[in-house]
């Protein structure tokens, strides 16, 4: 009796030992189980400033509308993968701001690591101008030609990761996008924002290989040969516009050719007749490679009165094209009255100089000293004025041309012995 009590304490002892084993083992599988699972969920953490940068966009496309083809392209340059949907963006512009966040299932707005994103007006590729698109944006939000900010901020901690300001969205002319230049140390230099204009190059390969707009939306840009130290200016003189531009590196640079086209309208996107660029027949010579500063000039003659837009387009010994930003430049009314400076001066007894009067003007041309006293009255007929002094002393002279309604051109002259 003893001996049967005894034995079913040992039994009892021992299952409750075993039972405590599986209720210890089921609770570690359990939690095994719990963190495989939770392991497999991508732990999106808060963001600081350079995480997410602004690599391209393309406020003013040429070969379809603004609605259509504007695009901007996002990197992560990061080491974990971004969720977008934790995101505003923002444009600001002088008529107010406008924003939009994407509410999408969390696997659709992923921007994985070292890789980028492209967010489009229109995400039809059959519309947009051939651009592959990962997601689109409202159309109220607009990358504007004009003055812009545009702002990432991460909705957890209200911190603007990225800010990119630029006054001109149309910098390199209709149809090209802005890239980032130096793209492996160019991230760098912006991570700390703001970015600006002049951090961005113009694009130089077409999108789809078809249409006439560049960019690399999606990819890296390519790095152009020849590093233009800012837009060129220009300078106008009757119906001649002259631009000057400068050049701070040049790699295999073969040169330059000036291109020019009249200004668009401000308030709509058709082109006017004739709004196609006109490239210069002679080129201007590069100087290869070099890394110190270049100067340039050329100039365009013969132009009607109008808004202009020139631009430089570069050609490296490849073939390859790049192009400056865009300066405008408006020949007046007037313009084609125009008095040009002799090609030798200073000349010594006589030198010829070359006019352009209104079609049926009559002109008058007349020679003054350096006190604005007429000395002498010139022959002016066919676009030449003939200029005889050898019967003057050597000194600063100056050649007035005159219409039948007064207006004027004076270009100075030097007589020397």
């Amino acid at each position: 009796m003893d001996a049967s009590r005894e034995l079913q304490s040992f039994s009892s002892h021992h299952l409750s030992r075993f039972l405590a084993m599986i209720r210890r083992a089921t609770t570690c599988a359990l939690s095994t189980l719990l963190l495989l699972a939770f392991a497999a969920v991508p732990a999106f953490g808060q963001t600081t400033p350079g995480d997410l940068i602004i690599t391209e966009y393309m406020a003013d496309p040429d070969d379809v509308s603004d609605s259509d083809g504007e695009y901007f392209e996002i990197y992560n340059d990061t080491g974990s993968d971004i969720d977008l949907s934790n995101f505003t963006f923002a444009e600001t512009d002088g008529s107010g701001t406008e924003s939009f966040s994407v509410n999408r299932p969390l696997t659709d707005f992923i921007v994985e690591p070292g890789t980028f994103y492209v967010l489009c007006k229109n995400g039809d590729e059959s519309a947009n101008g051939g651009v592959t698109c990962d997601d689109d944006y409202p159309n109220r939000f607009t990358l504007n030609q004009g003055i812009q900010t545009v702002t990432v901020t991460d909705n957890r901690n209200e911190v603007a990761v990225f800010t990119l300001e630029y006054d001109d969205g149309n910098s390199f002319g209709a149809g090209v996008s802005h890239e980032l230049k130096d793209f492996q140390d160019g991230r760098d230099g912006i991570a700390d924002g703001p970015a600006v204009g002049s951090d961005y190059q113009g694009a130089t390969q077409n999108i789809d290989g078809t249409g006439s707009d560049r960019g690399s939306p999606g990819l890296q840009g390519t790095t152009i040969p020849v590093e233009f130290a800012g837009a060129p200016t220009a300078r106008v003189n009757g119906d001649a516009v002259t631009l000057f531009w400068r050049t701070l590196t040049e790699t295999n640079n073969a040169g330059f050719h000036v291109q020019h086209r009249r200004r668009l309208p401000p308030d709509g996107d058709s082109r006017p007749e004739g709004s196609e660029w006109t490239t210069a027949e002679k080129r201007v010579e590069g100087a290869g490679t070099t890394q110190t500063e270049q100067r340039y000039d050329y100039t365009v003659a013969g132009l009607r009165p109008g808004r202009y837009v020139f631009r430089v387009r570069q050609v490296d010994t490849d073939g390859d094209k790049s192009y400056s930003q865009t300066v405008d430049a408006t020949v007046q009314a007037d313009g084609g009255f125009a008095l040009r400076a002799p090609t030798r001066n200073p000349f010594r007894g006589e030198t010829t100089l070359t006019y352009r009067a209104p079609q049926g003007a009559e002109v008058e041309a007349t020679l003054h000293n350096s006190l604005g006293q007429q000395v002498q009255r010139l022959h002016a007929s066919g676009g030449r004025v003939e200029v005889e002094a050898r019967s003057l002393s050597s000194g600063l002279y100056f050649v007035r041309l005159t219409t039948e309604e007064g207006r004027t051109r004076t270009q100075s002259i030097t007589l020397v012995r």
